[in-house]
């Protein structure tokens, strides 16, 4: 009987030290892989820093740009109304020079209407 313990706690022991080499090997894996994820998560965060980065800068040209277009827009409209006033500013002096002409025309056909009669007047002395 005690060879029969002996040789089943010989097999106990033999187990044992084989499940504890098994656990350390898995726990040495285990470390590699933590060691690898840990590695993979700093270069994932490097990447997001970098991203975080790149967004930023973006931002600061979406804001740049829309900067700019306010500007733009501001100019245009000062533009279009520099415009629409140069616009009016012609209207009104072409109904003035219109008006003017109008007027001349009118001075134009009264004399040439008095150049007329006064020349019947003429005509007609002279055949009196």
């Amino acid at each position: 009987m005690l060879k029969t313990d002996l040789h089943h706690s010989e097999a106990m022991f033999k187990a044992y030290l084989k499940k504890a080499e098994q656990s350390l090997q898995k726990l040495t894996h285990q470390n590699e892989e933590l060691v690898v994820l840990q590695n993979k998560t700093e270069k994932v965060r490097e990447l997001e820093q970098h991203e975080v980065y790149k967004i930023e800068g973006l931002r600061d040209e979406v804001k740049q740009v829309e900067f700019e277009t306010g500007e733009v827009t501001r100019q245009k409209v000062a533009l279009d109304n520099e415009v629409e006033e140069m616009h009016k500013g012609m209207r009104e002096k072409i109904y003035n020079l219109e008006e003017k002409y109008r007027n001349s025309l009118k001075s134009l056909r009264e004399l040439q209407e008095t150049n007329r009669d006064m020349k019947y007047d003429i005509e007609d002395m002279n055949d009196e």
